[in-house]
């Protein structure tokens, strides 16, 4: 089987560094769905599309789930099981929709659809997994 590669687009590579800027802000150096739903909701919202959780609530919801280290890890950030399954997933769906790109909608749908995100962490944030997978579903993929 031939390997296919599914780039990431503008917003999406935007969604894993603010995922990757706020796990580090905690100083975690482990990447967890949380933190990739995270980084692509703000994404998100810096495209200016409404109805998404506020940033506030966001990394209040990551502080909640995840707390804080006391100290800045020492290793370079490492994606978590989760992460991966989930951009695996995401991948999948991408290549067997025809496409060659994720975006963040894509990212952020994978992960609330893949169950690899806690569900406390949606809630935490004022909305709910249906909210989020409506809104999502509004606007272009």
């Amino acid at each position: 089987m031939t390997e296919q590669r599914v780039a990431l687009t503008a917003d999406a590579r935007r969604a894993l560094s603010e995922g990757a800027r706020l796990c580090r802000w905690a100083n975690l150096a482990i990447f967890k769905p949380e933190h990739l739903l995270a980084g692509a909701l703000l994404a998100l919202r810096e495209s200016n599309l409404e109805g998404f959780p506020e940033p506030a609530a966001v990394i209040s919801a990551l502080e909640l789930i995840h707390g804080t280290g006391q100290e800045s890890p020492t290793d370079d950030l490492s994606f978590g099981p989760g992460a991966r399954t989930v951009l695996d997933g995401v991948a999948l769906d991408i290549i067997q929709a025809g496409r060659d790109s994720a975006s963040a909608r894509d990212l952020a749908a994978g992960v609330l659809r893949s169950g690899e995100a806690t569900p406390m962490f949606v809630t935490a944030m004022g909305t709910s997994r249906e909210a989020l997978l409506s809104l999502l579903a509004d606007g272009p993929v």
